[in-house]
């Protein structure tokens, strides 16, 4: 007896037709969580950072401050030991870290109570170079090539200079982003 092995074409279509129908329908929740993972990964690099100068401030006992790069929070940030607490990175502080610039899709808004730099104390509580208090929320939002909000995250400084992230709510306008 001779044993047959192999698929017709029509078995061969069917396979082929449920497989191509499978990956369509599977490809935008794949997209979705490709964009997910952009936006915490973003938001737990600043939330990293922003913890790190806290936690150099400390160890070292003197001013430390993570500063939005000129052109805004997404363009990235550098830490430095500001040494004459101006707030300003000048050649003689030294330069602890620096951040290259997050994904296209992802942008950071600071509210004024954060601004362009958060400015860490020996004693790990934020203060402003003027010496007022400082606290505020960074709202990191992802946008869809629509420039829609498809989702955000905020990291809230509070009093003490504790940052905590928390999941935002949209909001139709979206405040905040």
């Amino acid at each position: 007896m001779h044993e047959q092995r192999g698929f017709t074409l029509l078995e061969l279509l069917v396979t082929l037709s449920l497989m191509a129908l499978l990956a369509t329908l599977s490809a935008p929740v794949f997209s979705d969580l490709a964009m997910k993972t952009r936006l915490d990964t973003a938001t737990d690099q600043l939330h990293l950072a922003i913890r790190h100068t806290r936690n150099a401030a400390v160890a070292r006992g003197t001013p430390v401050v993570i500063r939005a790069k000129s052109n805004g929070w997404e363009r990235g940030w550098t830490i430095f030991v500001d040494r004459n607490a101006d707030g300003r990175y000048q050649s003689g502080e030294y330069r602890l870290r620096t951040a290259e610039p997050l994904p296209t899709s992802i942008t950071v808004t600071a509210n004024a109570g954060i601004g362009e730099a958060l400015h860490y104390q020996a004693d790990g509580g934020t203060r402003r170079p003027s010496g007022s208090l400082q606290m505020g929320t960074l709202h990191v939002c992802r946008r869809a090539a629509d420039g829609a909000i498809r989702a955000s995250r905020s990291i809230i400084i509070n009093a003490s200079g504790r940052p905590r992230i928390e999941r935002a709510d949209m909001s139709a306008d979206g405040t905040g982003c």
